[in-house]
């Protein structure tokens, strides 16, 4: 998740996570904790996707190739999640009021382009997702990324 930035001037700072707050907002939760997210393809519609951690919550939020929309017969698949549900969410399931409080504070307009709210929310996730690894170290993203690898299968 760490690789992709969407450009944006300023990213909220908030104060670093301590090892219990990573340790709780990296982890993959359970199936009743997940986090539904869509998808809209043309052809295939909406489709309903579950997520499990938060590295898989960033991946999918800054996953639209906005590059290729409009172009002639591109096949673009728009990632969508509802921010609302997604600040619930960070705060009650991922434990991050902080984070939480900082998406809300963006006051983000469900009502605008989808694009724009990414635009807004994006650099925050990544920001704050790379705290939580500066806080349990690199070898910890790499087991993460495995772990969702071996879930997807």
């Amino acid at each position: 998740m760490t690789e992709q930035v969407a450009d944006i001037e300023s990213v909220v700072e908030l104060p670093a996570p301590d090892q219990e707050l990573a340790e709780r907002a990296t982890r993959r939760v359970e199936w009743a904790d997940r986090f539904r997210v869509f998808r809209m393809a043309a052809g295939a519609g909406t489709l309903a996707d579950d997520l499990y951690s938060m590295a898989e919550i960033g991946r999918f939020v800054l996953g639209t190739r906005w590059e290729m929309a409009g172009e002639l017969d591109a096949k673009v698949t728009f990632n969508w999640v509802d921010v609302s549900k997604l600040i619930t969410w960070i705060e009650n399931v991922a434990g991050d009021k902080e984070l939480a409080d900082a998406i809300a504070g963006l006051n983000i307009d469900p009502k605008a382009p989808y694009k724009a709210q990414v635009d807004l929310l994006g650099p925050l996730l990544v920001s704050r997702y790379t705290q939580y690894m500066e806080v349990l170290g690199p070898e910890t993203e790499e087991s993460a990324d495995s772990e969702e690898s071996e879930g997807s299968e």
